[in-house]
């Protein structure tokens, strides 16, 4: 059994981070796995990034925290988190978020998401 994931960190009725109605960041977390009816066998190809990055917001290259769950497992977990900087259009930066995600992955090629756009 294969399970494939490309989660954005929102879901209906609550969106991205936001200033004045313009999206900040979309941060998203994608990933492959592999089960067998008994128990998560493998994660592969593991990666975040942003999308819709207006031009205040400046993501980090490397995460703040990349883990996964040790393997092999009935259930297993895969969890990113990066920080992203504000920033005036005159260049002066006044804060930062970060956004994380966390997968739970089953078994049975089924997934659940936690996150914070912020």
């Amino acid at each position: 059994m294969l399970g494939v994931v490309v989660h954005p960190g929102r879901r209906a009725g609550s969106g991205p981070p936001r200033w004045l109605g313009t999206t900040l960041y979309v941060f998203h977390h994608a990933l492959s796995w592999c089960g067998d009816g008994s128990q998560v066998t493998t994660i592969y190809n593991r990666y975040s990034y942003f999308t819709e990055v207006s031009g205040t917001a400046f993501p980090e290259t490397s995460p703040i925290a990349d883990q996964v769950s040790a393997l092999p497992a009935p259930n297993a977990w895969s969890f990113y988190q990066r920080r992203v900087s504000m920033c005036t259009w005159a260049g002066g930066c006044y804060g930062s978020n970060s956004p994380w995600i966390r997968l739970n992955l089953t078994r049975f090629g089924t997934y659940t998401a936690q996150f914070s756009a912020t």
